[in-house]
């Protein structure tokens, strides 16, 4: 039902009633409605594939809520229940429970790459180095994908710079090893094109930057250069000051 009350003294204004819950997220709602009319929730099931026929919730629903989870400040993917009873009944209501997320997020995972290398210089010469690597490449190419879809990157530009860094995740998990900060922790690498990531490549805390950097530069490289990406210029730090990078990259 509908209200609407007009006269000299008063601007218009209209009383509509909802069956909506009021809700402090409510802003979510145009985020959300933009991404349906942009087909961005149909286009992050494709490369990712279905799940089974039983499963209640689809794999845009599981990264859509997640999406949602950090725009609202959620630290955790237990926030999600905090999430899911204050934004009931709104534009976008397919939020799984955490049990959920956590399952259907192992459903994507990929093995470990293993490697052992013994330094022949610095601090720890000839000490085994135990690498745990996760490429996730097909992840990778959905995360250039959806810049291309959601027109955040365009394939006909020639002048974008690609920015290269590792990051210290601290973490207390039981497979985190120590970084060089001293506290256990992951140690990924990322590529962004501007506040764009591009590609993710997942290592544990005690594996330095500089480890085959030129490995993950040319996947990075070979998925930018099949979707049309052209990068122009390279940033990277110290890391990358090595021959076989600065070959990758000239």
């Amino acid at each position: 039902m509908q209200l609407a009350v007009q006269n000299q003294n008063m601007t218009m204004f209209k009383i509509k009633h909802s069956s909506r819950n009021i809700t402090a997220y409510g802003g979510l709602n145009f985020i959300h409605d933009a991404i349906r009319r942009s087909g961005i929730k149909t286009f992050i099931d494709q490369p990712l594939g279905r799940r089974g026929m039983g499963a209640k919730y689809s794999r845009s629903d599981i990264v859509l809520s997640l999406l949602s989870n950090c725009l609202v400040q959620g630290e955790y993917i237990a926030d999600l229940q905090w999430l899911k009873k204050n934004f009931s009944n709104q534009l976008f209501t397919q939020i799984p429970s955490p049990d959920t997320v956590e399952y259907a997020c192992k459903e994507l995972r990929t093995p470990t790459e293993k490697r052992t290398e013994i330094p022949l210089t610095g601090k720890g010469k000839g000490i085994p180095v135990h690498h745990e690597i996760n490429y996730a490449n097909d992840m990778n190419k959905s995360l250039i994908g959806l810049a291309i879809k959601s027109k955040q990157l365009k394939n006909s530009e020639w002048h974008y710079t690609l920015d290269f860094d590792n990051i210290v995740a601290a973490t207390e998990k039981q497979d985190a090893k120590k970084s060089y900060k001293g506290h256990k922790g992951y140690q990924p690498n990322v590529s962004f094109i501007g506040r764009v990531p591009v590609h993710i490549e997942n290592r544990n805390g005690n594996t330095p930057a500089s480890f085959e950097q030129e490995k993950s530069l040319q996947r990075c490289f070979d998925n930018l250069e099949a979707a049309g990406i052209h990068v122009e210029s390279f940033r990277g730090d110290a890391a990358s000051y090595q021959k076989e990078a600065v070959d990758t990259v000239a």
